[in-house]
Parts: structure tokens; C-alpha cells; sequence
């Protein structure tokens, strides 16, 4: 969907304040009460996802264009997805997480960007992971321990392929968890397969950031 077709939405929204909290009926104390990282950060209803509809529909309607600080109010979502699940439970069916996302979308077509976020997408193009620092000739390293139990899907039949994705691949505390996992398919009778030196981000990261 383009931004413009989020437009029901953002009139739809009536700005009830949901998004900004756990369900209301969930809330024991002003300490576990906030839910949106984005709004309790910088205190401010733009970076709520209130404020992100009323922002979508500000540029829509030519009031607002992509500033820098329209473009950092943008990328400062998570893309937690809590504002999605409160809106839910608490009041509409509208989909707050789609739209944020779409809105970094339309602010990366108009070329606005946060400078770190050039920085991951060139290791993206380049080692195939978002992970600053890392290399893709290390990728399979966690794969050591287990070289011999799998087979390269790439080239041999396997019932399953197992994707481990950039964080249990590079990161050595979870590297022995995705050790483990095989050993467990395995001992299960199950053939294992992995992509091998095709095997790469999944850039699902790449996507919330638009």
C-alpha cells in the first residue's frame, strides 16, 4: 500500500491516547504502564503512532514535507509493534505498525534517511548482514561443531532448512543455541539442511526501516 492509501485510517484515528500505553485495564503501575519506547523517549505526540497518522496526513495534504525533523520524528519507530497490539485491544482494528511502516517508506523514496541507517544498508550490500562489524566469510562459523550432521541444501535433499539469521550466526553467546538445535532435528531423525555460502540476512530489519 502507498501512503495515500492509509488515509481512512489516519481520520479514523481519534486520538485516544491507546498506542502510548499497555491496555489500560493491564496497567498496575506508571512504571510498566508506557508502551511505546518512541513517545517515552522523546515525550512528544508526534512520535507516537497518533502523531505518526496525524504526520502522514499533514504531508499528504502538503502542511508538513520531510524535514529533518519530520524524518527523524519517522525513523524514531521501532517497529515494536506495541501501539499495534493496544489499538487492537483497546479500541479499533486500525493497523498503527503497516502505516508507521509505510511512512518510512515514503520518507526513504524522497531520499531521507538517518546517517547510521546508510551505514547498515552498505554492510547489507556488501556482507550480506546488518550487523555492524561483521563479515560474511564468518557466517558459518557456528556451523563448526556440527559440519558433518547437515547437508548443503544448495546441492543435496534435505526435510527441512534451517535459517539461523545474522544474530545466532554471528553472535558466539547464541551461536551454541543454534548448535543445539541441530543436534536436536538430527537426533530426531530429521535431515538437516543449510544454505551455506547462499545463506544471508533476511533483511527483515532493512524492511521496518523502510
Amino acid at each position: 500500500m502507498a501512503l495515500k492509501d492509509y488515509r481512512p485510517m489516519q481520520e479514523r484515528c481519534s486520538n485516544c491516547l491507546n498506542c502510548k500505553w499497555i491496555p489500560f485495564d493491564k496497567v498496575q503501575s506508571m512504571r510498566f504502564g508506557e508502551n511505546c519506547p518512541s513517545v517515552c523517549f522523546n515525550n512528544f505526540n508526534t512520535y507516537s503512532a497518533r502523531g505518526r497518522f496525524q504526520l502522514g496526513q499533514s504531508i499528504l495534504d502538503g502542511r508538513a514535507d520531510y524535514s529533518d525533523e519530520t524524518t527523524y520524528a519517522i525513523h524514531a519507530c521501532m517497529a515494536c509493534g506495541a501501539c499495534d497490539v493496544s489499538c487492537k485491544v483497546c479500541r479499533y482494528n486500525l493497523e498503527p505498525l503497516n502505516h508507521n511502516i509505510e511512512l518510512k517508506h515514503s520518507a526513504v523514496e524522497h531520499g531521507k534517511t538517518l546517517c547510521f541507517q546508510t551505514e547498515m544498508i552498505d554492510s547489507l550490500n556488501r556482507e550480506k548482514t546488518m550487523l555492524m562489524g561483521k563479515g560474511r566469510l564468518d557466517r558459518n562459523n557456528w556451523l563448526e561443531p556440527v559440519k558433518d550432521k547437515v547437508v548443503n541444501a544448495m546441492t543435496d535433499e534435505a526435510d527441512i532448512i534451517f535459517f539461523p539469521g545474522c544474530k545466532y550466526s554471528y553472535d558466539k553467546r547464541l551461536q551454541k543455541e543454534a548448535v543445539m538445535i541441530v543436534d536436536l532435528l538430527v537426533e530426531a531423525g530429521i535431515k538437516v539442511g543449510v544454505l551455506g555460502n547462499a545463506d544471508m540476512c533476511c533483511a527483515g530489519r532493512a524492511y521496518q526501516m523502510g
